[in-house]
């Protein structure tokens, strides 16, 4: 399969269109096909393209298909909201349909024809639209949402020959705060492409303490697939886990820096931000303020009681003030406060180190909740709602498990999954799982480039993540599935088998 057809493979899957055996699904009696999927051609600016695209009906009753051209972003999803002016100005505005509705008799073939028209004042580099074909209207009476009708599309890359110009910048970069008290940094990176050509923008953002050392890289690149068009932007969301120890203590820089064009451009941003540990700062303070004040009081309570004695024993004077209450009273209020505040430190920096050191080193089963309220195709259509539940429950077995692995990086889910239909899900939804790992994780975060990888006999697909100890890991044996947020996770599900109700050995 040519890269541009995994493209498209990877589009339609996204509209909620999945084949099987050639087959449209997701309306009842629709079954149909279409010829070519896709187009790649090279055109002039002013140069007009005839040709057109074969609809095979595979029932017996004639159908009614609706033919609708959209414009795709960066992720090849399709842009259903733009202005008008923006629509007429762009590659799906300049294919011309010579109708919108078809009815194709049961068992045959009709021929829809299109002509490409490129503007003399069409920008250079690559465009990409679609024509979508489906047993119903794109977008719903009155609303612009997608119709519940399966689309196959028709996917164009058109190339326009020109100067080209490569140019970008990173808009925006910050933290969501300007102070924190210990780990858990969440940044935002928005870029911006300024050309008028298809960009893949990679690099990093270092991380480097208040005394110049570089602390982390967390390293930020786009998919296979991916590509930030012309005056388009691309956001990313990725987090830091940073420390909570007292040294961590300072005022930190966090460079943002990303390569993009040939030849290679950069632009960076920085950006500065405080970490601030309450718990230990909480205890030291405690810890320095609490035993003085105990002896201070302990030494002016008994003055007072000595005093006290000595009035009774010797018949003291009145007149001598012994201020023992009023001693007992002044101390008292910042005593309580003292004792307060020493509760509240030790409290916060025991429960930190708990938490941190009660951690099991082991994967341990924390998912009984979920198998029993749901399947594992309504997980993947919460994460994926354009999936065919019906395509989903044809792949997968309902029943799944799920294990934290959990180590000094953090908790790491691990899924496990019978799978019914094992080339459907390596053609279909694997490349999804690809394309969206973030979602398995609580922030959204950066991969490098998947790529394939072994563990032992199972075969697997990988990509190491921003956040230090993930990587996304997923493969199948045997007709088992394995998904995991961290390679050592997968180890561990693949050595022992998730919850021991899949085998998932080489024995």
């Amino acid at each position: 399969m040519t890269k541009l057809n995994k493209v498209a493979v990877a589009f339609v899957v996204l509209l909620g269109v999945i084949f099987v055996g050639n087959r449209a699904l997701g309306s009842p009696g629709a079954m149909f096909a279409i010829t070519p999927s896709a187009f790649q051609i090279k055109l002039n600016p002013g140069s007009v393209w005839s040709s057109g695209l074969s609809i095979i009906n595979e029932g017996l009753e004639d159908l009614t298909v609706y033919l609708s051209a959209v414009n795709l972003d960066g992720e090849l999803k399709p842009v259903l909201e733009e202005p008008q002016t923006v629509y007429e100005h762009s590659l799906a505005g300049w294919i011309q349909l010579s109708e919108k509705t078809f009815i194709v008799p049961g068992r045959q073939s009709i021929t829809a024809p299109f002509v490409l028209k490129i503007p003399e004042i069409a920008q250079p580099g690559k465009h990409f639209a679609a024509i979508l074909i489906g047993p119903q209207p794109l977008f719903s009476i009155g609303q612009k949402t997608l119709s519940s009708a399966g689309f196959i599309s028709a996917v164009f890359s058109v190339q326009i020959p020109g100067v080209t110009s490569s140019a970008g910048r990173i808009k925006e970069f910050f933290s969501d705060k300007e102070i924190y008290g210990g780990s858990g940094v969440n940044f935002s990176l928005t870029f911006e492409n300024l050309g008028n050509v298809n960009l893949k923008p990679f690099g990093e953002v270092a991380v480097h303490a208040s005394s110049g050392e570089l602390i982390n890289k967390i390293p930020i690149s786009m998919g296979d697939y991916d590509s930030v068009l012309p005056g388009r932007t691309r956001n990313w969301k990725f987090s830091w886990e940073g420390s909570d120890k007292l040294s961590s203590l300072g005022r930190y820089r966090a460079i943002a820096s990303l390569s993009f064009g040939s030849p290679p451009e950069t632009t960076s941003k920085e950006i500065f931000f405080w970490i601030i540990p309450l718990a230990p700062i909480l205890l030291i303070l405690a810890i320095m303020i609490l035993p003085p004040m105990l002896i201070v009081f302990a030494a002016k309570t008994i003055k007072a009681y000595v005093n006290k004695i000595i009035e009774r024993e010797f018949n003291r004077p009145r007149e001598i003030p012994l201020k023992y209450r009023p001693v007992f009273k002044a101390i008292w209020k910042p005593f309580a406060l003292i004792i307060v505040l020493a509760f509240f430190g030790f409290g916060i920096g025991g429960a930190a180190y708990f938490t941190r050191n009660s951690v099991p080193k082991t994967a341990t089963q924390t998912a009984s909740l979920i198998i029993q309220k749901s399947t594992f195709p309504n997980l993947l259509r919460e994460m994926f709602p354009f999936f065919d539940s019906g395509f989903l429950s044809s792949v997968f077995e309902d029943d799944f498990v799920v294990f934290n692995y959990s180590n000094d990086n953090g908790s790491w889910p691990v899924y496990g999954v019978k799978v019914k239909d094992s080339q459907s899900f390596l053609a279909i939804v694997g490349p999804i799982l690809e394309m969206n790992a973030s979602k398995f994780y609580p922030h959204s975060i950066g991969f490098s480039n998947f790529k394939d990888g072994r563990l032992g006999n199972f075969r697997t697909r990988y990509a190491v993540g921003s956040l230090v100890g993930a990587a996304f890991n997923y493969g199948v044996y045997n007709n088992e599935l394995v998904i995991a947020t961290s390679y050592d996770g997968f180890k561990k599900a693949v050595e022992e088998g998730v919850d021991n109700s899949i085998d998932l050995t080489e024995n």
